[in-house]
């Protein structure tokens, strides 16, 4: 009962076609930065400075999988990697900064969305779950690819 009382406050953003890219960038960078007072342009759960924690970081980065080929099927969080990147727009070539989200499954398969629904959905989590490292268990969700208004296609995350 809780879990979906839950899962209705995790909600999704639609960018309006009209903001600019600066506006996005900046948009972007608060929202990371609203995860990890530290650094705006990058938050990760697995937490420490030591040899294993960058080995695990670096390695859910370099090698994960699109979110795409695991949409519908359940992932059980049990990490989150945010980062700013630049991605380039499809019809004008502009460099714009977007968030790229890796989810990591309690089996170490890492997951990765660019995507500001998805990070929206993240930050969610993390206000009303917590940090992963304080759950008592990983966090069945579910990826889904939804459409908004003029088409718009975004991501989403609901509990299983």
């Amino acid at each position: 009962m809780a879990e979906k009382a839950v899962a209705e406050i995790v909600e999704n953003v639609e960018i309006d076609s009209d903001a600019t890219g600066e506006r996005l960038a900046q948009d972007v960078a608060g929202a990371i930065a609203g995860l990890n007072d530290a650094n705006s342009s990058f938050y990760s759960s697995i937490k420490g400075t030591d040899w294993a924690a960058r080995k695990a970081i670096a390695g859910a980065i370099t090698t994960s999988t699109p979110i795409a080929s695991v949409l519908g099927k359940t992932i059980n969080l049990v990490n989150i990697i945010v980062q700013m990147v630049q991605i380039a727009d499809r019809e004008t070539a502009e460099v714009n900064d977007a968030p790229r989200v890796i989810l990591i499954d309690s089996d170490g398969t890492a997951y990765h969305a660019t995507s500001a629904g998805l990070l929206s959905a993240v930050r969610n989590i993390l206000a009303t779950m917590g940090e992963p490292s304080e759950w008592p268990e990983p966090l069945p969700i579910v990826v889904k690819e939804e459409r908004g208004r003029n088409n718009y296609r975004f991501m989403t995350i609901q509990f299983a």
